[in-house]
């Protein structure tokens, strides 16, 4: 029961205590417009809330009260806001008083004047922050150029805190890498070479193509072998802003060749020659080195997919290299793949091998499918199509008459088909016959040999018979002791010559048990060696052993 009365009181307290629209007229006769708000429990005074706010005022100040129109008294309120610049509250009291009266025109007129003042206004403040801007970039460009560089730092750092234009931003950026190279200069004057280069090495992140400030650091890191890649990572950054700069691409081959990186010069090296118009040997020749580098040592890592792919590129770009390489290296990486059980595979990889030369690999092939599978019909005749190769060798090297290349061949054959007899059976008879041709060779070569001793005897005993006339106690004119002596050592040559020519082919015969051709070759020598004096010296006569057939 207590409760309903306490509801009932509230509402009608609430009724009672209603917001009108009133135009209050003091005693002292000034007009205050706003809203009136009257409470039962407080009949003494009134509510009055306008623009500055609430506040009571005493009845007994009050001469009369004007009543309005709610939306009306909200628009005065709302005006006096918007007198006052306080245009969030402005536009407040006029969406209330649309809220009292939708149909007040004025309102709405009133909010559109709110909203061009306030874009006006936010206008005019990012022009005056332009300006603003404007005024302190160019005033940061003239502290730069007096060398105040403390202060233009200060100032750069408040101007980065502004919201910029995209002119101004690049403006900025600008004086910011000119700022940054006169505080590396400063810092060179200082004799600080580690501050001077943060400052170039900022500089250049900020504008990677500034030769200014790289040339800087290039004096500054020239005499240190340990900033060379950074030298390089400089060159790098630029060729990336500028990747169809073949220059760049050159300086930074020619400094990881330098540094022996073969690896990190190889893709410029072949950029270059992609787009090289005139012949370079020097070119050429490093990036062979650095293409034969890198795939002999992925084929040394057992990479053969690299070692291909490598390869591949080499003889793109030359296109007359041997490819059988290139074919080694895609043998090796489809072999790594396969099973031992997958016999059929590994025959098509020995016709893979097959087509393209490596016979080696070839047969190896087709020997592992026959020994996985005895019955195998491709893979035996692929290790009979090898063996009749070998047998067709054997044939011509006995047609050539190299009977020892013969001999060793069909051993060879033996040894590699020992499933073919047939094959090895005429391998056999060939190198029989081979032997057989040795056998008689040789008894033909000793004669030969033996022919040339007997003819080398010949022409000592001949050159013995003028040196022996030259001793003679007979009166003989100059002439004829000239010739005699020319004679004599003419003899002598041929007899040396002809014993040697004897000894290459039998050298048996220098032994004393045989034709002691090495004592005879040194007697007459020194014979020669005596006739060849201006001053003659007497030499002891000497028998030479010879014989007769």
């Amino acid at each position: 029961m207590k409760k309903g009365f306490l509801i009932i009181s509230a509402i009608l307290l609430l009724i009672i205590r209603s917001a009108v629209a009133d135009v209050i007229v003091l005693n002292s006769g000034e007009r205050r417009t706003g809203l009136v708000i009257e409470s039962p429990s407080d009949p003494d005074n009134v509510v009055f809330e306008s623009s500055v706010g609430e506040m009571k005022i005493a009845r007994n100040r009050i001469a009369r009260i004007e009543k309005e129109a709610l939306d009306a008294s909200y628009m005065h309120i709302s005006r006096d806001y918007f007198g006052r610049q306080n245009f969030a509250k402005a536009k407040e009291y006029a969406d209330k008083a649309i809220g009292a009266n939708p149909a007040n025109e004025g309102a709405l007129q009133l909010i559109d004047d709110i909203n061009k003042t306030i874009a006006d206004r936010a206008q005019n403040e990012i022009k005056e922050q332009v300006r603003q801007v404007d005024a302190n970039i160019e005033k940061l460009g003239e502290l730069i150029k007096e060398q105040k560089l403390t202060d233009a730092q200060k100032l750069l750092e408040q101007i980065e805190r502004k919201e910029l234009s995209t002119a101004q931003s690049e403006t900025l950026h600008f004086l910011k890498v000119r700022l940054l190279y006169q505080q590396g200069m400063q810092a060179i004057d200082r004799l600080n070479p580690k501050g001077a280069t943060e400052y170039f090495e900022s500089a250049l992140k900020l504008d990677p193509n500034n030769q200014e400030v790289f040339n800087q650091l290039l004096a500054l890191w020239q005499n240190d072998p340990n900033m060379a890649n950074k030298v390089i990572s400089i060159y790098e950054e630029r060729l990336k802003n500028n990747p169809g700069n073949i220059e760049l691409s050159y300086t930074i081959a020619d400094l990881y060749y330098k540094q022996r990186n073969l690896d990190k010069a190889l893709p410029y090296l072949v950029n270059i020659k992609q787009n090289a118009k005139t012949a370079d040997s020097i070119l050429d020749s490093r990036l062979r080195e650095a293409l034969t580098s890198a795939h002999e040592n992925a084929a040394a890592t057992g990479q053969f997919e690299k070692a291909a792919e490598v390869y591949n590129t080499l003889l793109k770009l030359y296109p007359n290299e041997d490819p059988t390489i290139l074919y080694f290296y895609q043998y090796s990486a489809q072999l790594a793949t396969l099973s031992p059980d997958d016999i059929t595979s590994h025959i098509a990889l020995g016709d893979f091998c097959r087509e393209r030369g490596l016979d080696n690999e070839a047969l190896e092939r087709y020997t592992f499918a026959l020994e996985k599978d005895p019955k195998n019909q491709k893979a035996l005749e692929g290790v009979k199509f090898y063996a009749q190769k070998d047998l067709a060798e054997i044939n011509s090297a006995f047609t050539r008459k190299d009977y020892d290349t013969v001999i060793y061949k069909a051993g060879i054959l033996a040894r590699n088909f020992p499933n073919l007899s047939d094959v090895i059976s005429q391998g056999n008879e060939l190198k029989e016959r081979a032997e057989n041709e040795l056998r008689r060779e040789t008894r033909e070569t000793k004669a030969r040999a033996l022919a040339l001793a007997r003819r080398g005897d010949e022409f000592y005993a001949t050159a013995e018979s003028h040196a022996n006339a030259l001793k003679s106690t007979e009166r003989k004119t100059t002439f004829f002791v000239m010739n005699d002596k020319e004679e004599a050592k003419k003899f002598y040559r041929r007899a040396i010559d002809t014993w040697e020519a004897a000894l290459s082919i039998d050298s048996s015969l220098g032994s004393r048990e045989t034709e002691d051709l090495n004592t005879k070759i040194g007697d007459a020598r020194a014979r020669l060696f005596a006739l060849s004096r201006v001053i003659p010296i007497a030499t002891p006569k000497r028998t030479i052993r010879t014989e007769s057939k």
